[in-house]
């Protein structure tokens, strides 16, 4: 079912520069190495997404930005940037199930018994990052796989 969610990703086009960097490590290591760096490229998306809403809505936005979370994948080699939907953690740490809503607005909302919900402009922050953060994140992953294979080398 799609809730209007937006996703957000980079292609990393030059993979073989990577498998030579990670080439002298174990296996384990390797794949070790190169969360590492996708863990770094994913937190970009983070950082220019919270900028971004910071930028753009001058007011409440304290659920959102702390509803902003990464994640690397554990059986494959990937890694998810987004909001948080876990009902259990909703009161601690910032629920962001209407980012949707914030980030491509609405259009004039009325209920059946006619009482007006108002509208929400859009403000397209978590688009707009897609198109900011994806070359600055490509590059921090390469960063982070670098730094981790110097790390496993010592």
């Amino acid at each position: 079912m799609n809730n209007g969610s937006v996703k957000i990703g980079a292609e990393i086009v030059g993979i073989e520069r990577i498998n030579r960097l990670v080439a002298d490590l174990r296996e384990i290591d390797q794949n070790k190495a190169i969360k590492a760096g996708l863990r770094r490229g994913a937190n970009v998306f983070i950082r220019t997404g919270r900028q971004n809403l910071k930028a753009r809505n001058n007011e409440k936005t304290g659920n959102l930005m702390k509803s902003m979370r990464t994640r690397v994948k554990k059986r494959k080699l990937g890694a998810l940037a987004g909001f948080s939907m876990n009902y259990s953690r909703m009161a601690e740490e910032g629920y962001g199930s209407h980012s949707w809503l914030v980030d491509r607005g609405t259009k004039k909302r009325e209920t059946k018994s006619g009482a007006n919900r108002g509208i929400m402009p859009a403000s397209y922050f978590w688009t707009d990052t897609k198109n900011e953060a994806g070359t600055a994140a490509i590059r921090e992953i390469e960063n982070g796989i670098i730094t981790a294979v110097e790390r496993m080398k010592r």
